[in-house]
């Protein structure tokens, strides 16, 4: 999922005009690869201390981005939509 997320994020991009060098998928991949297990997203650190989340500057920015430039999303726009009830940082009954 997270390969699939940054390659709509790369399209959308490239929908903008933006180019990046060959290996740059390959490149993130192998940076995130790297990273300790117990590394956690900045979303995730926020949603498990109840802050609110970056969602509307970030995954539903890509959505509407994309949207603009005929890219689908659907990876982003799903994180967007299942997060969205928790965007001001409530996560009431649920449990992580």
């Amino acid at each position: 999922m997270l390969q699939a997320a940054l390659m709509e994020a790369m399209a959308v991009a490239r929908g903008k005009g933006v180019q990046f060098p060959p290996n740059t998928l390959s490149d993130m991949l192998r940076h995130i690869g790297g990273m300790p297990a117990h590394a956690k997203s900045s979303m995730l650190e926020d949603l498990e201390h109840g802050r609110r989340l970056e969602l509307p500057w970030l995954n539903a920015t890509l959505v509407r981005v994309a949207e603009e430039v005929g890219v689908p999303a659907p990876i982003h726009r799903f994180i967007a939509t299942i997060l969205k009830p928790f965007v001001n940082g409530s996560i009431g009954s649920v449990r992580l």
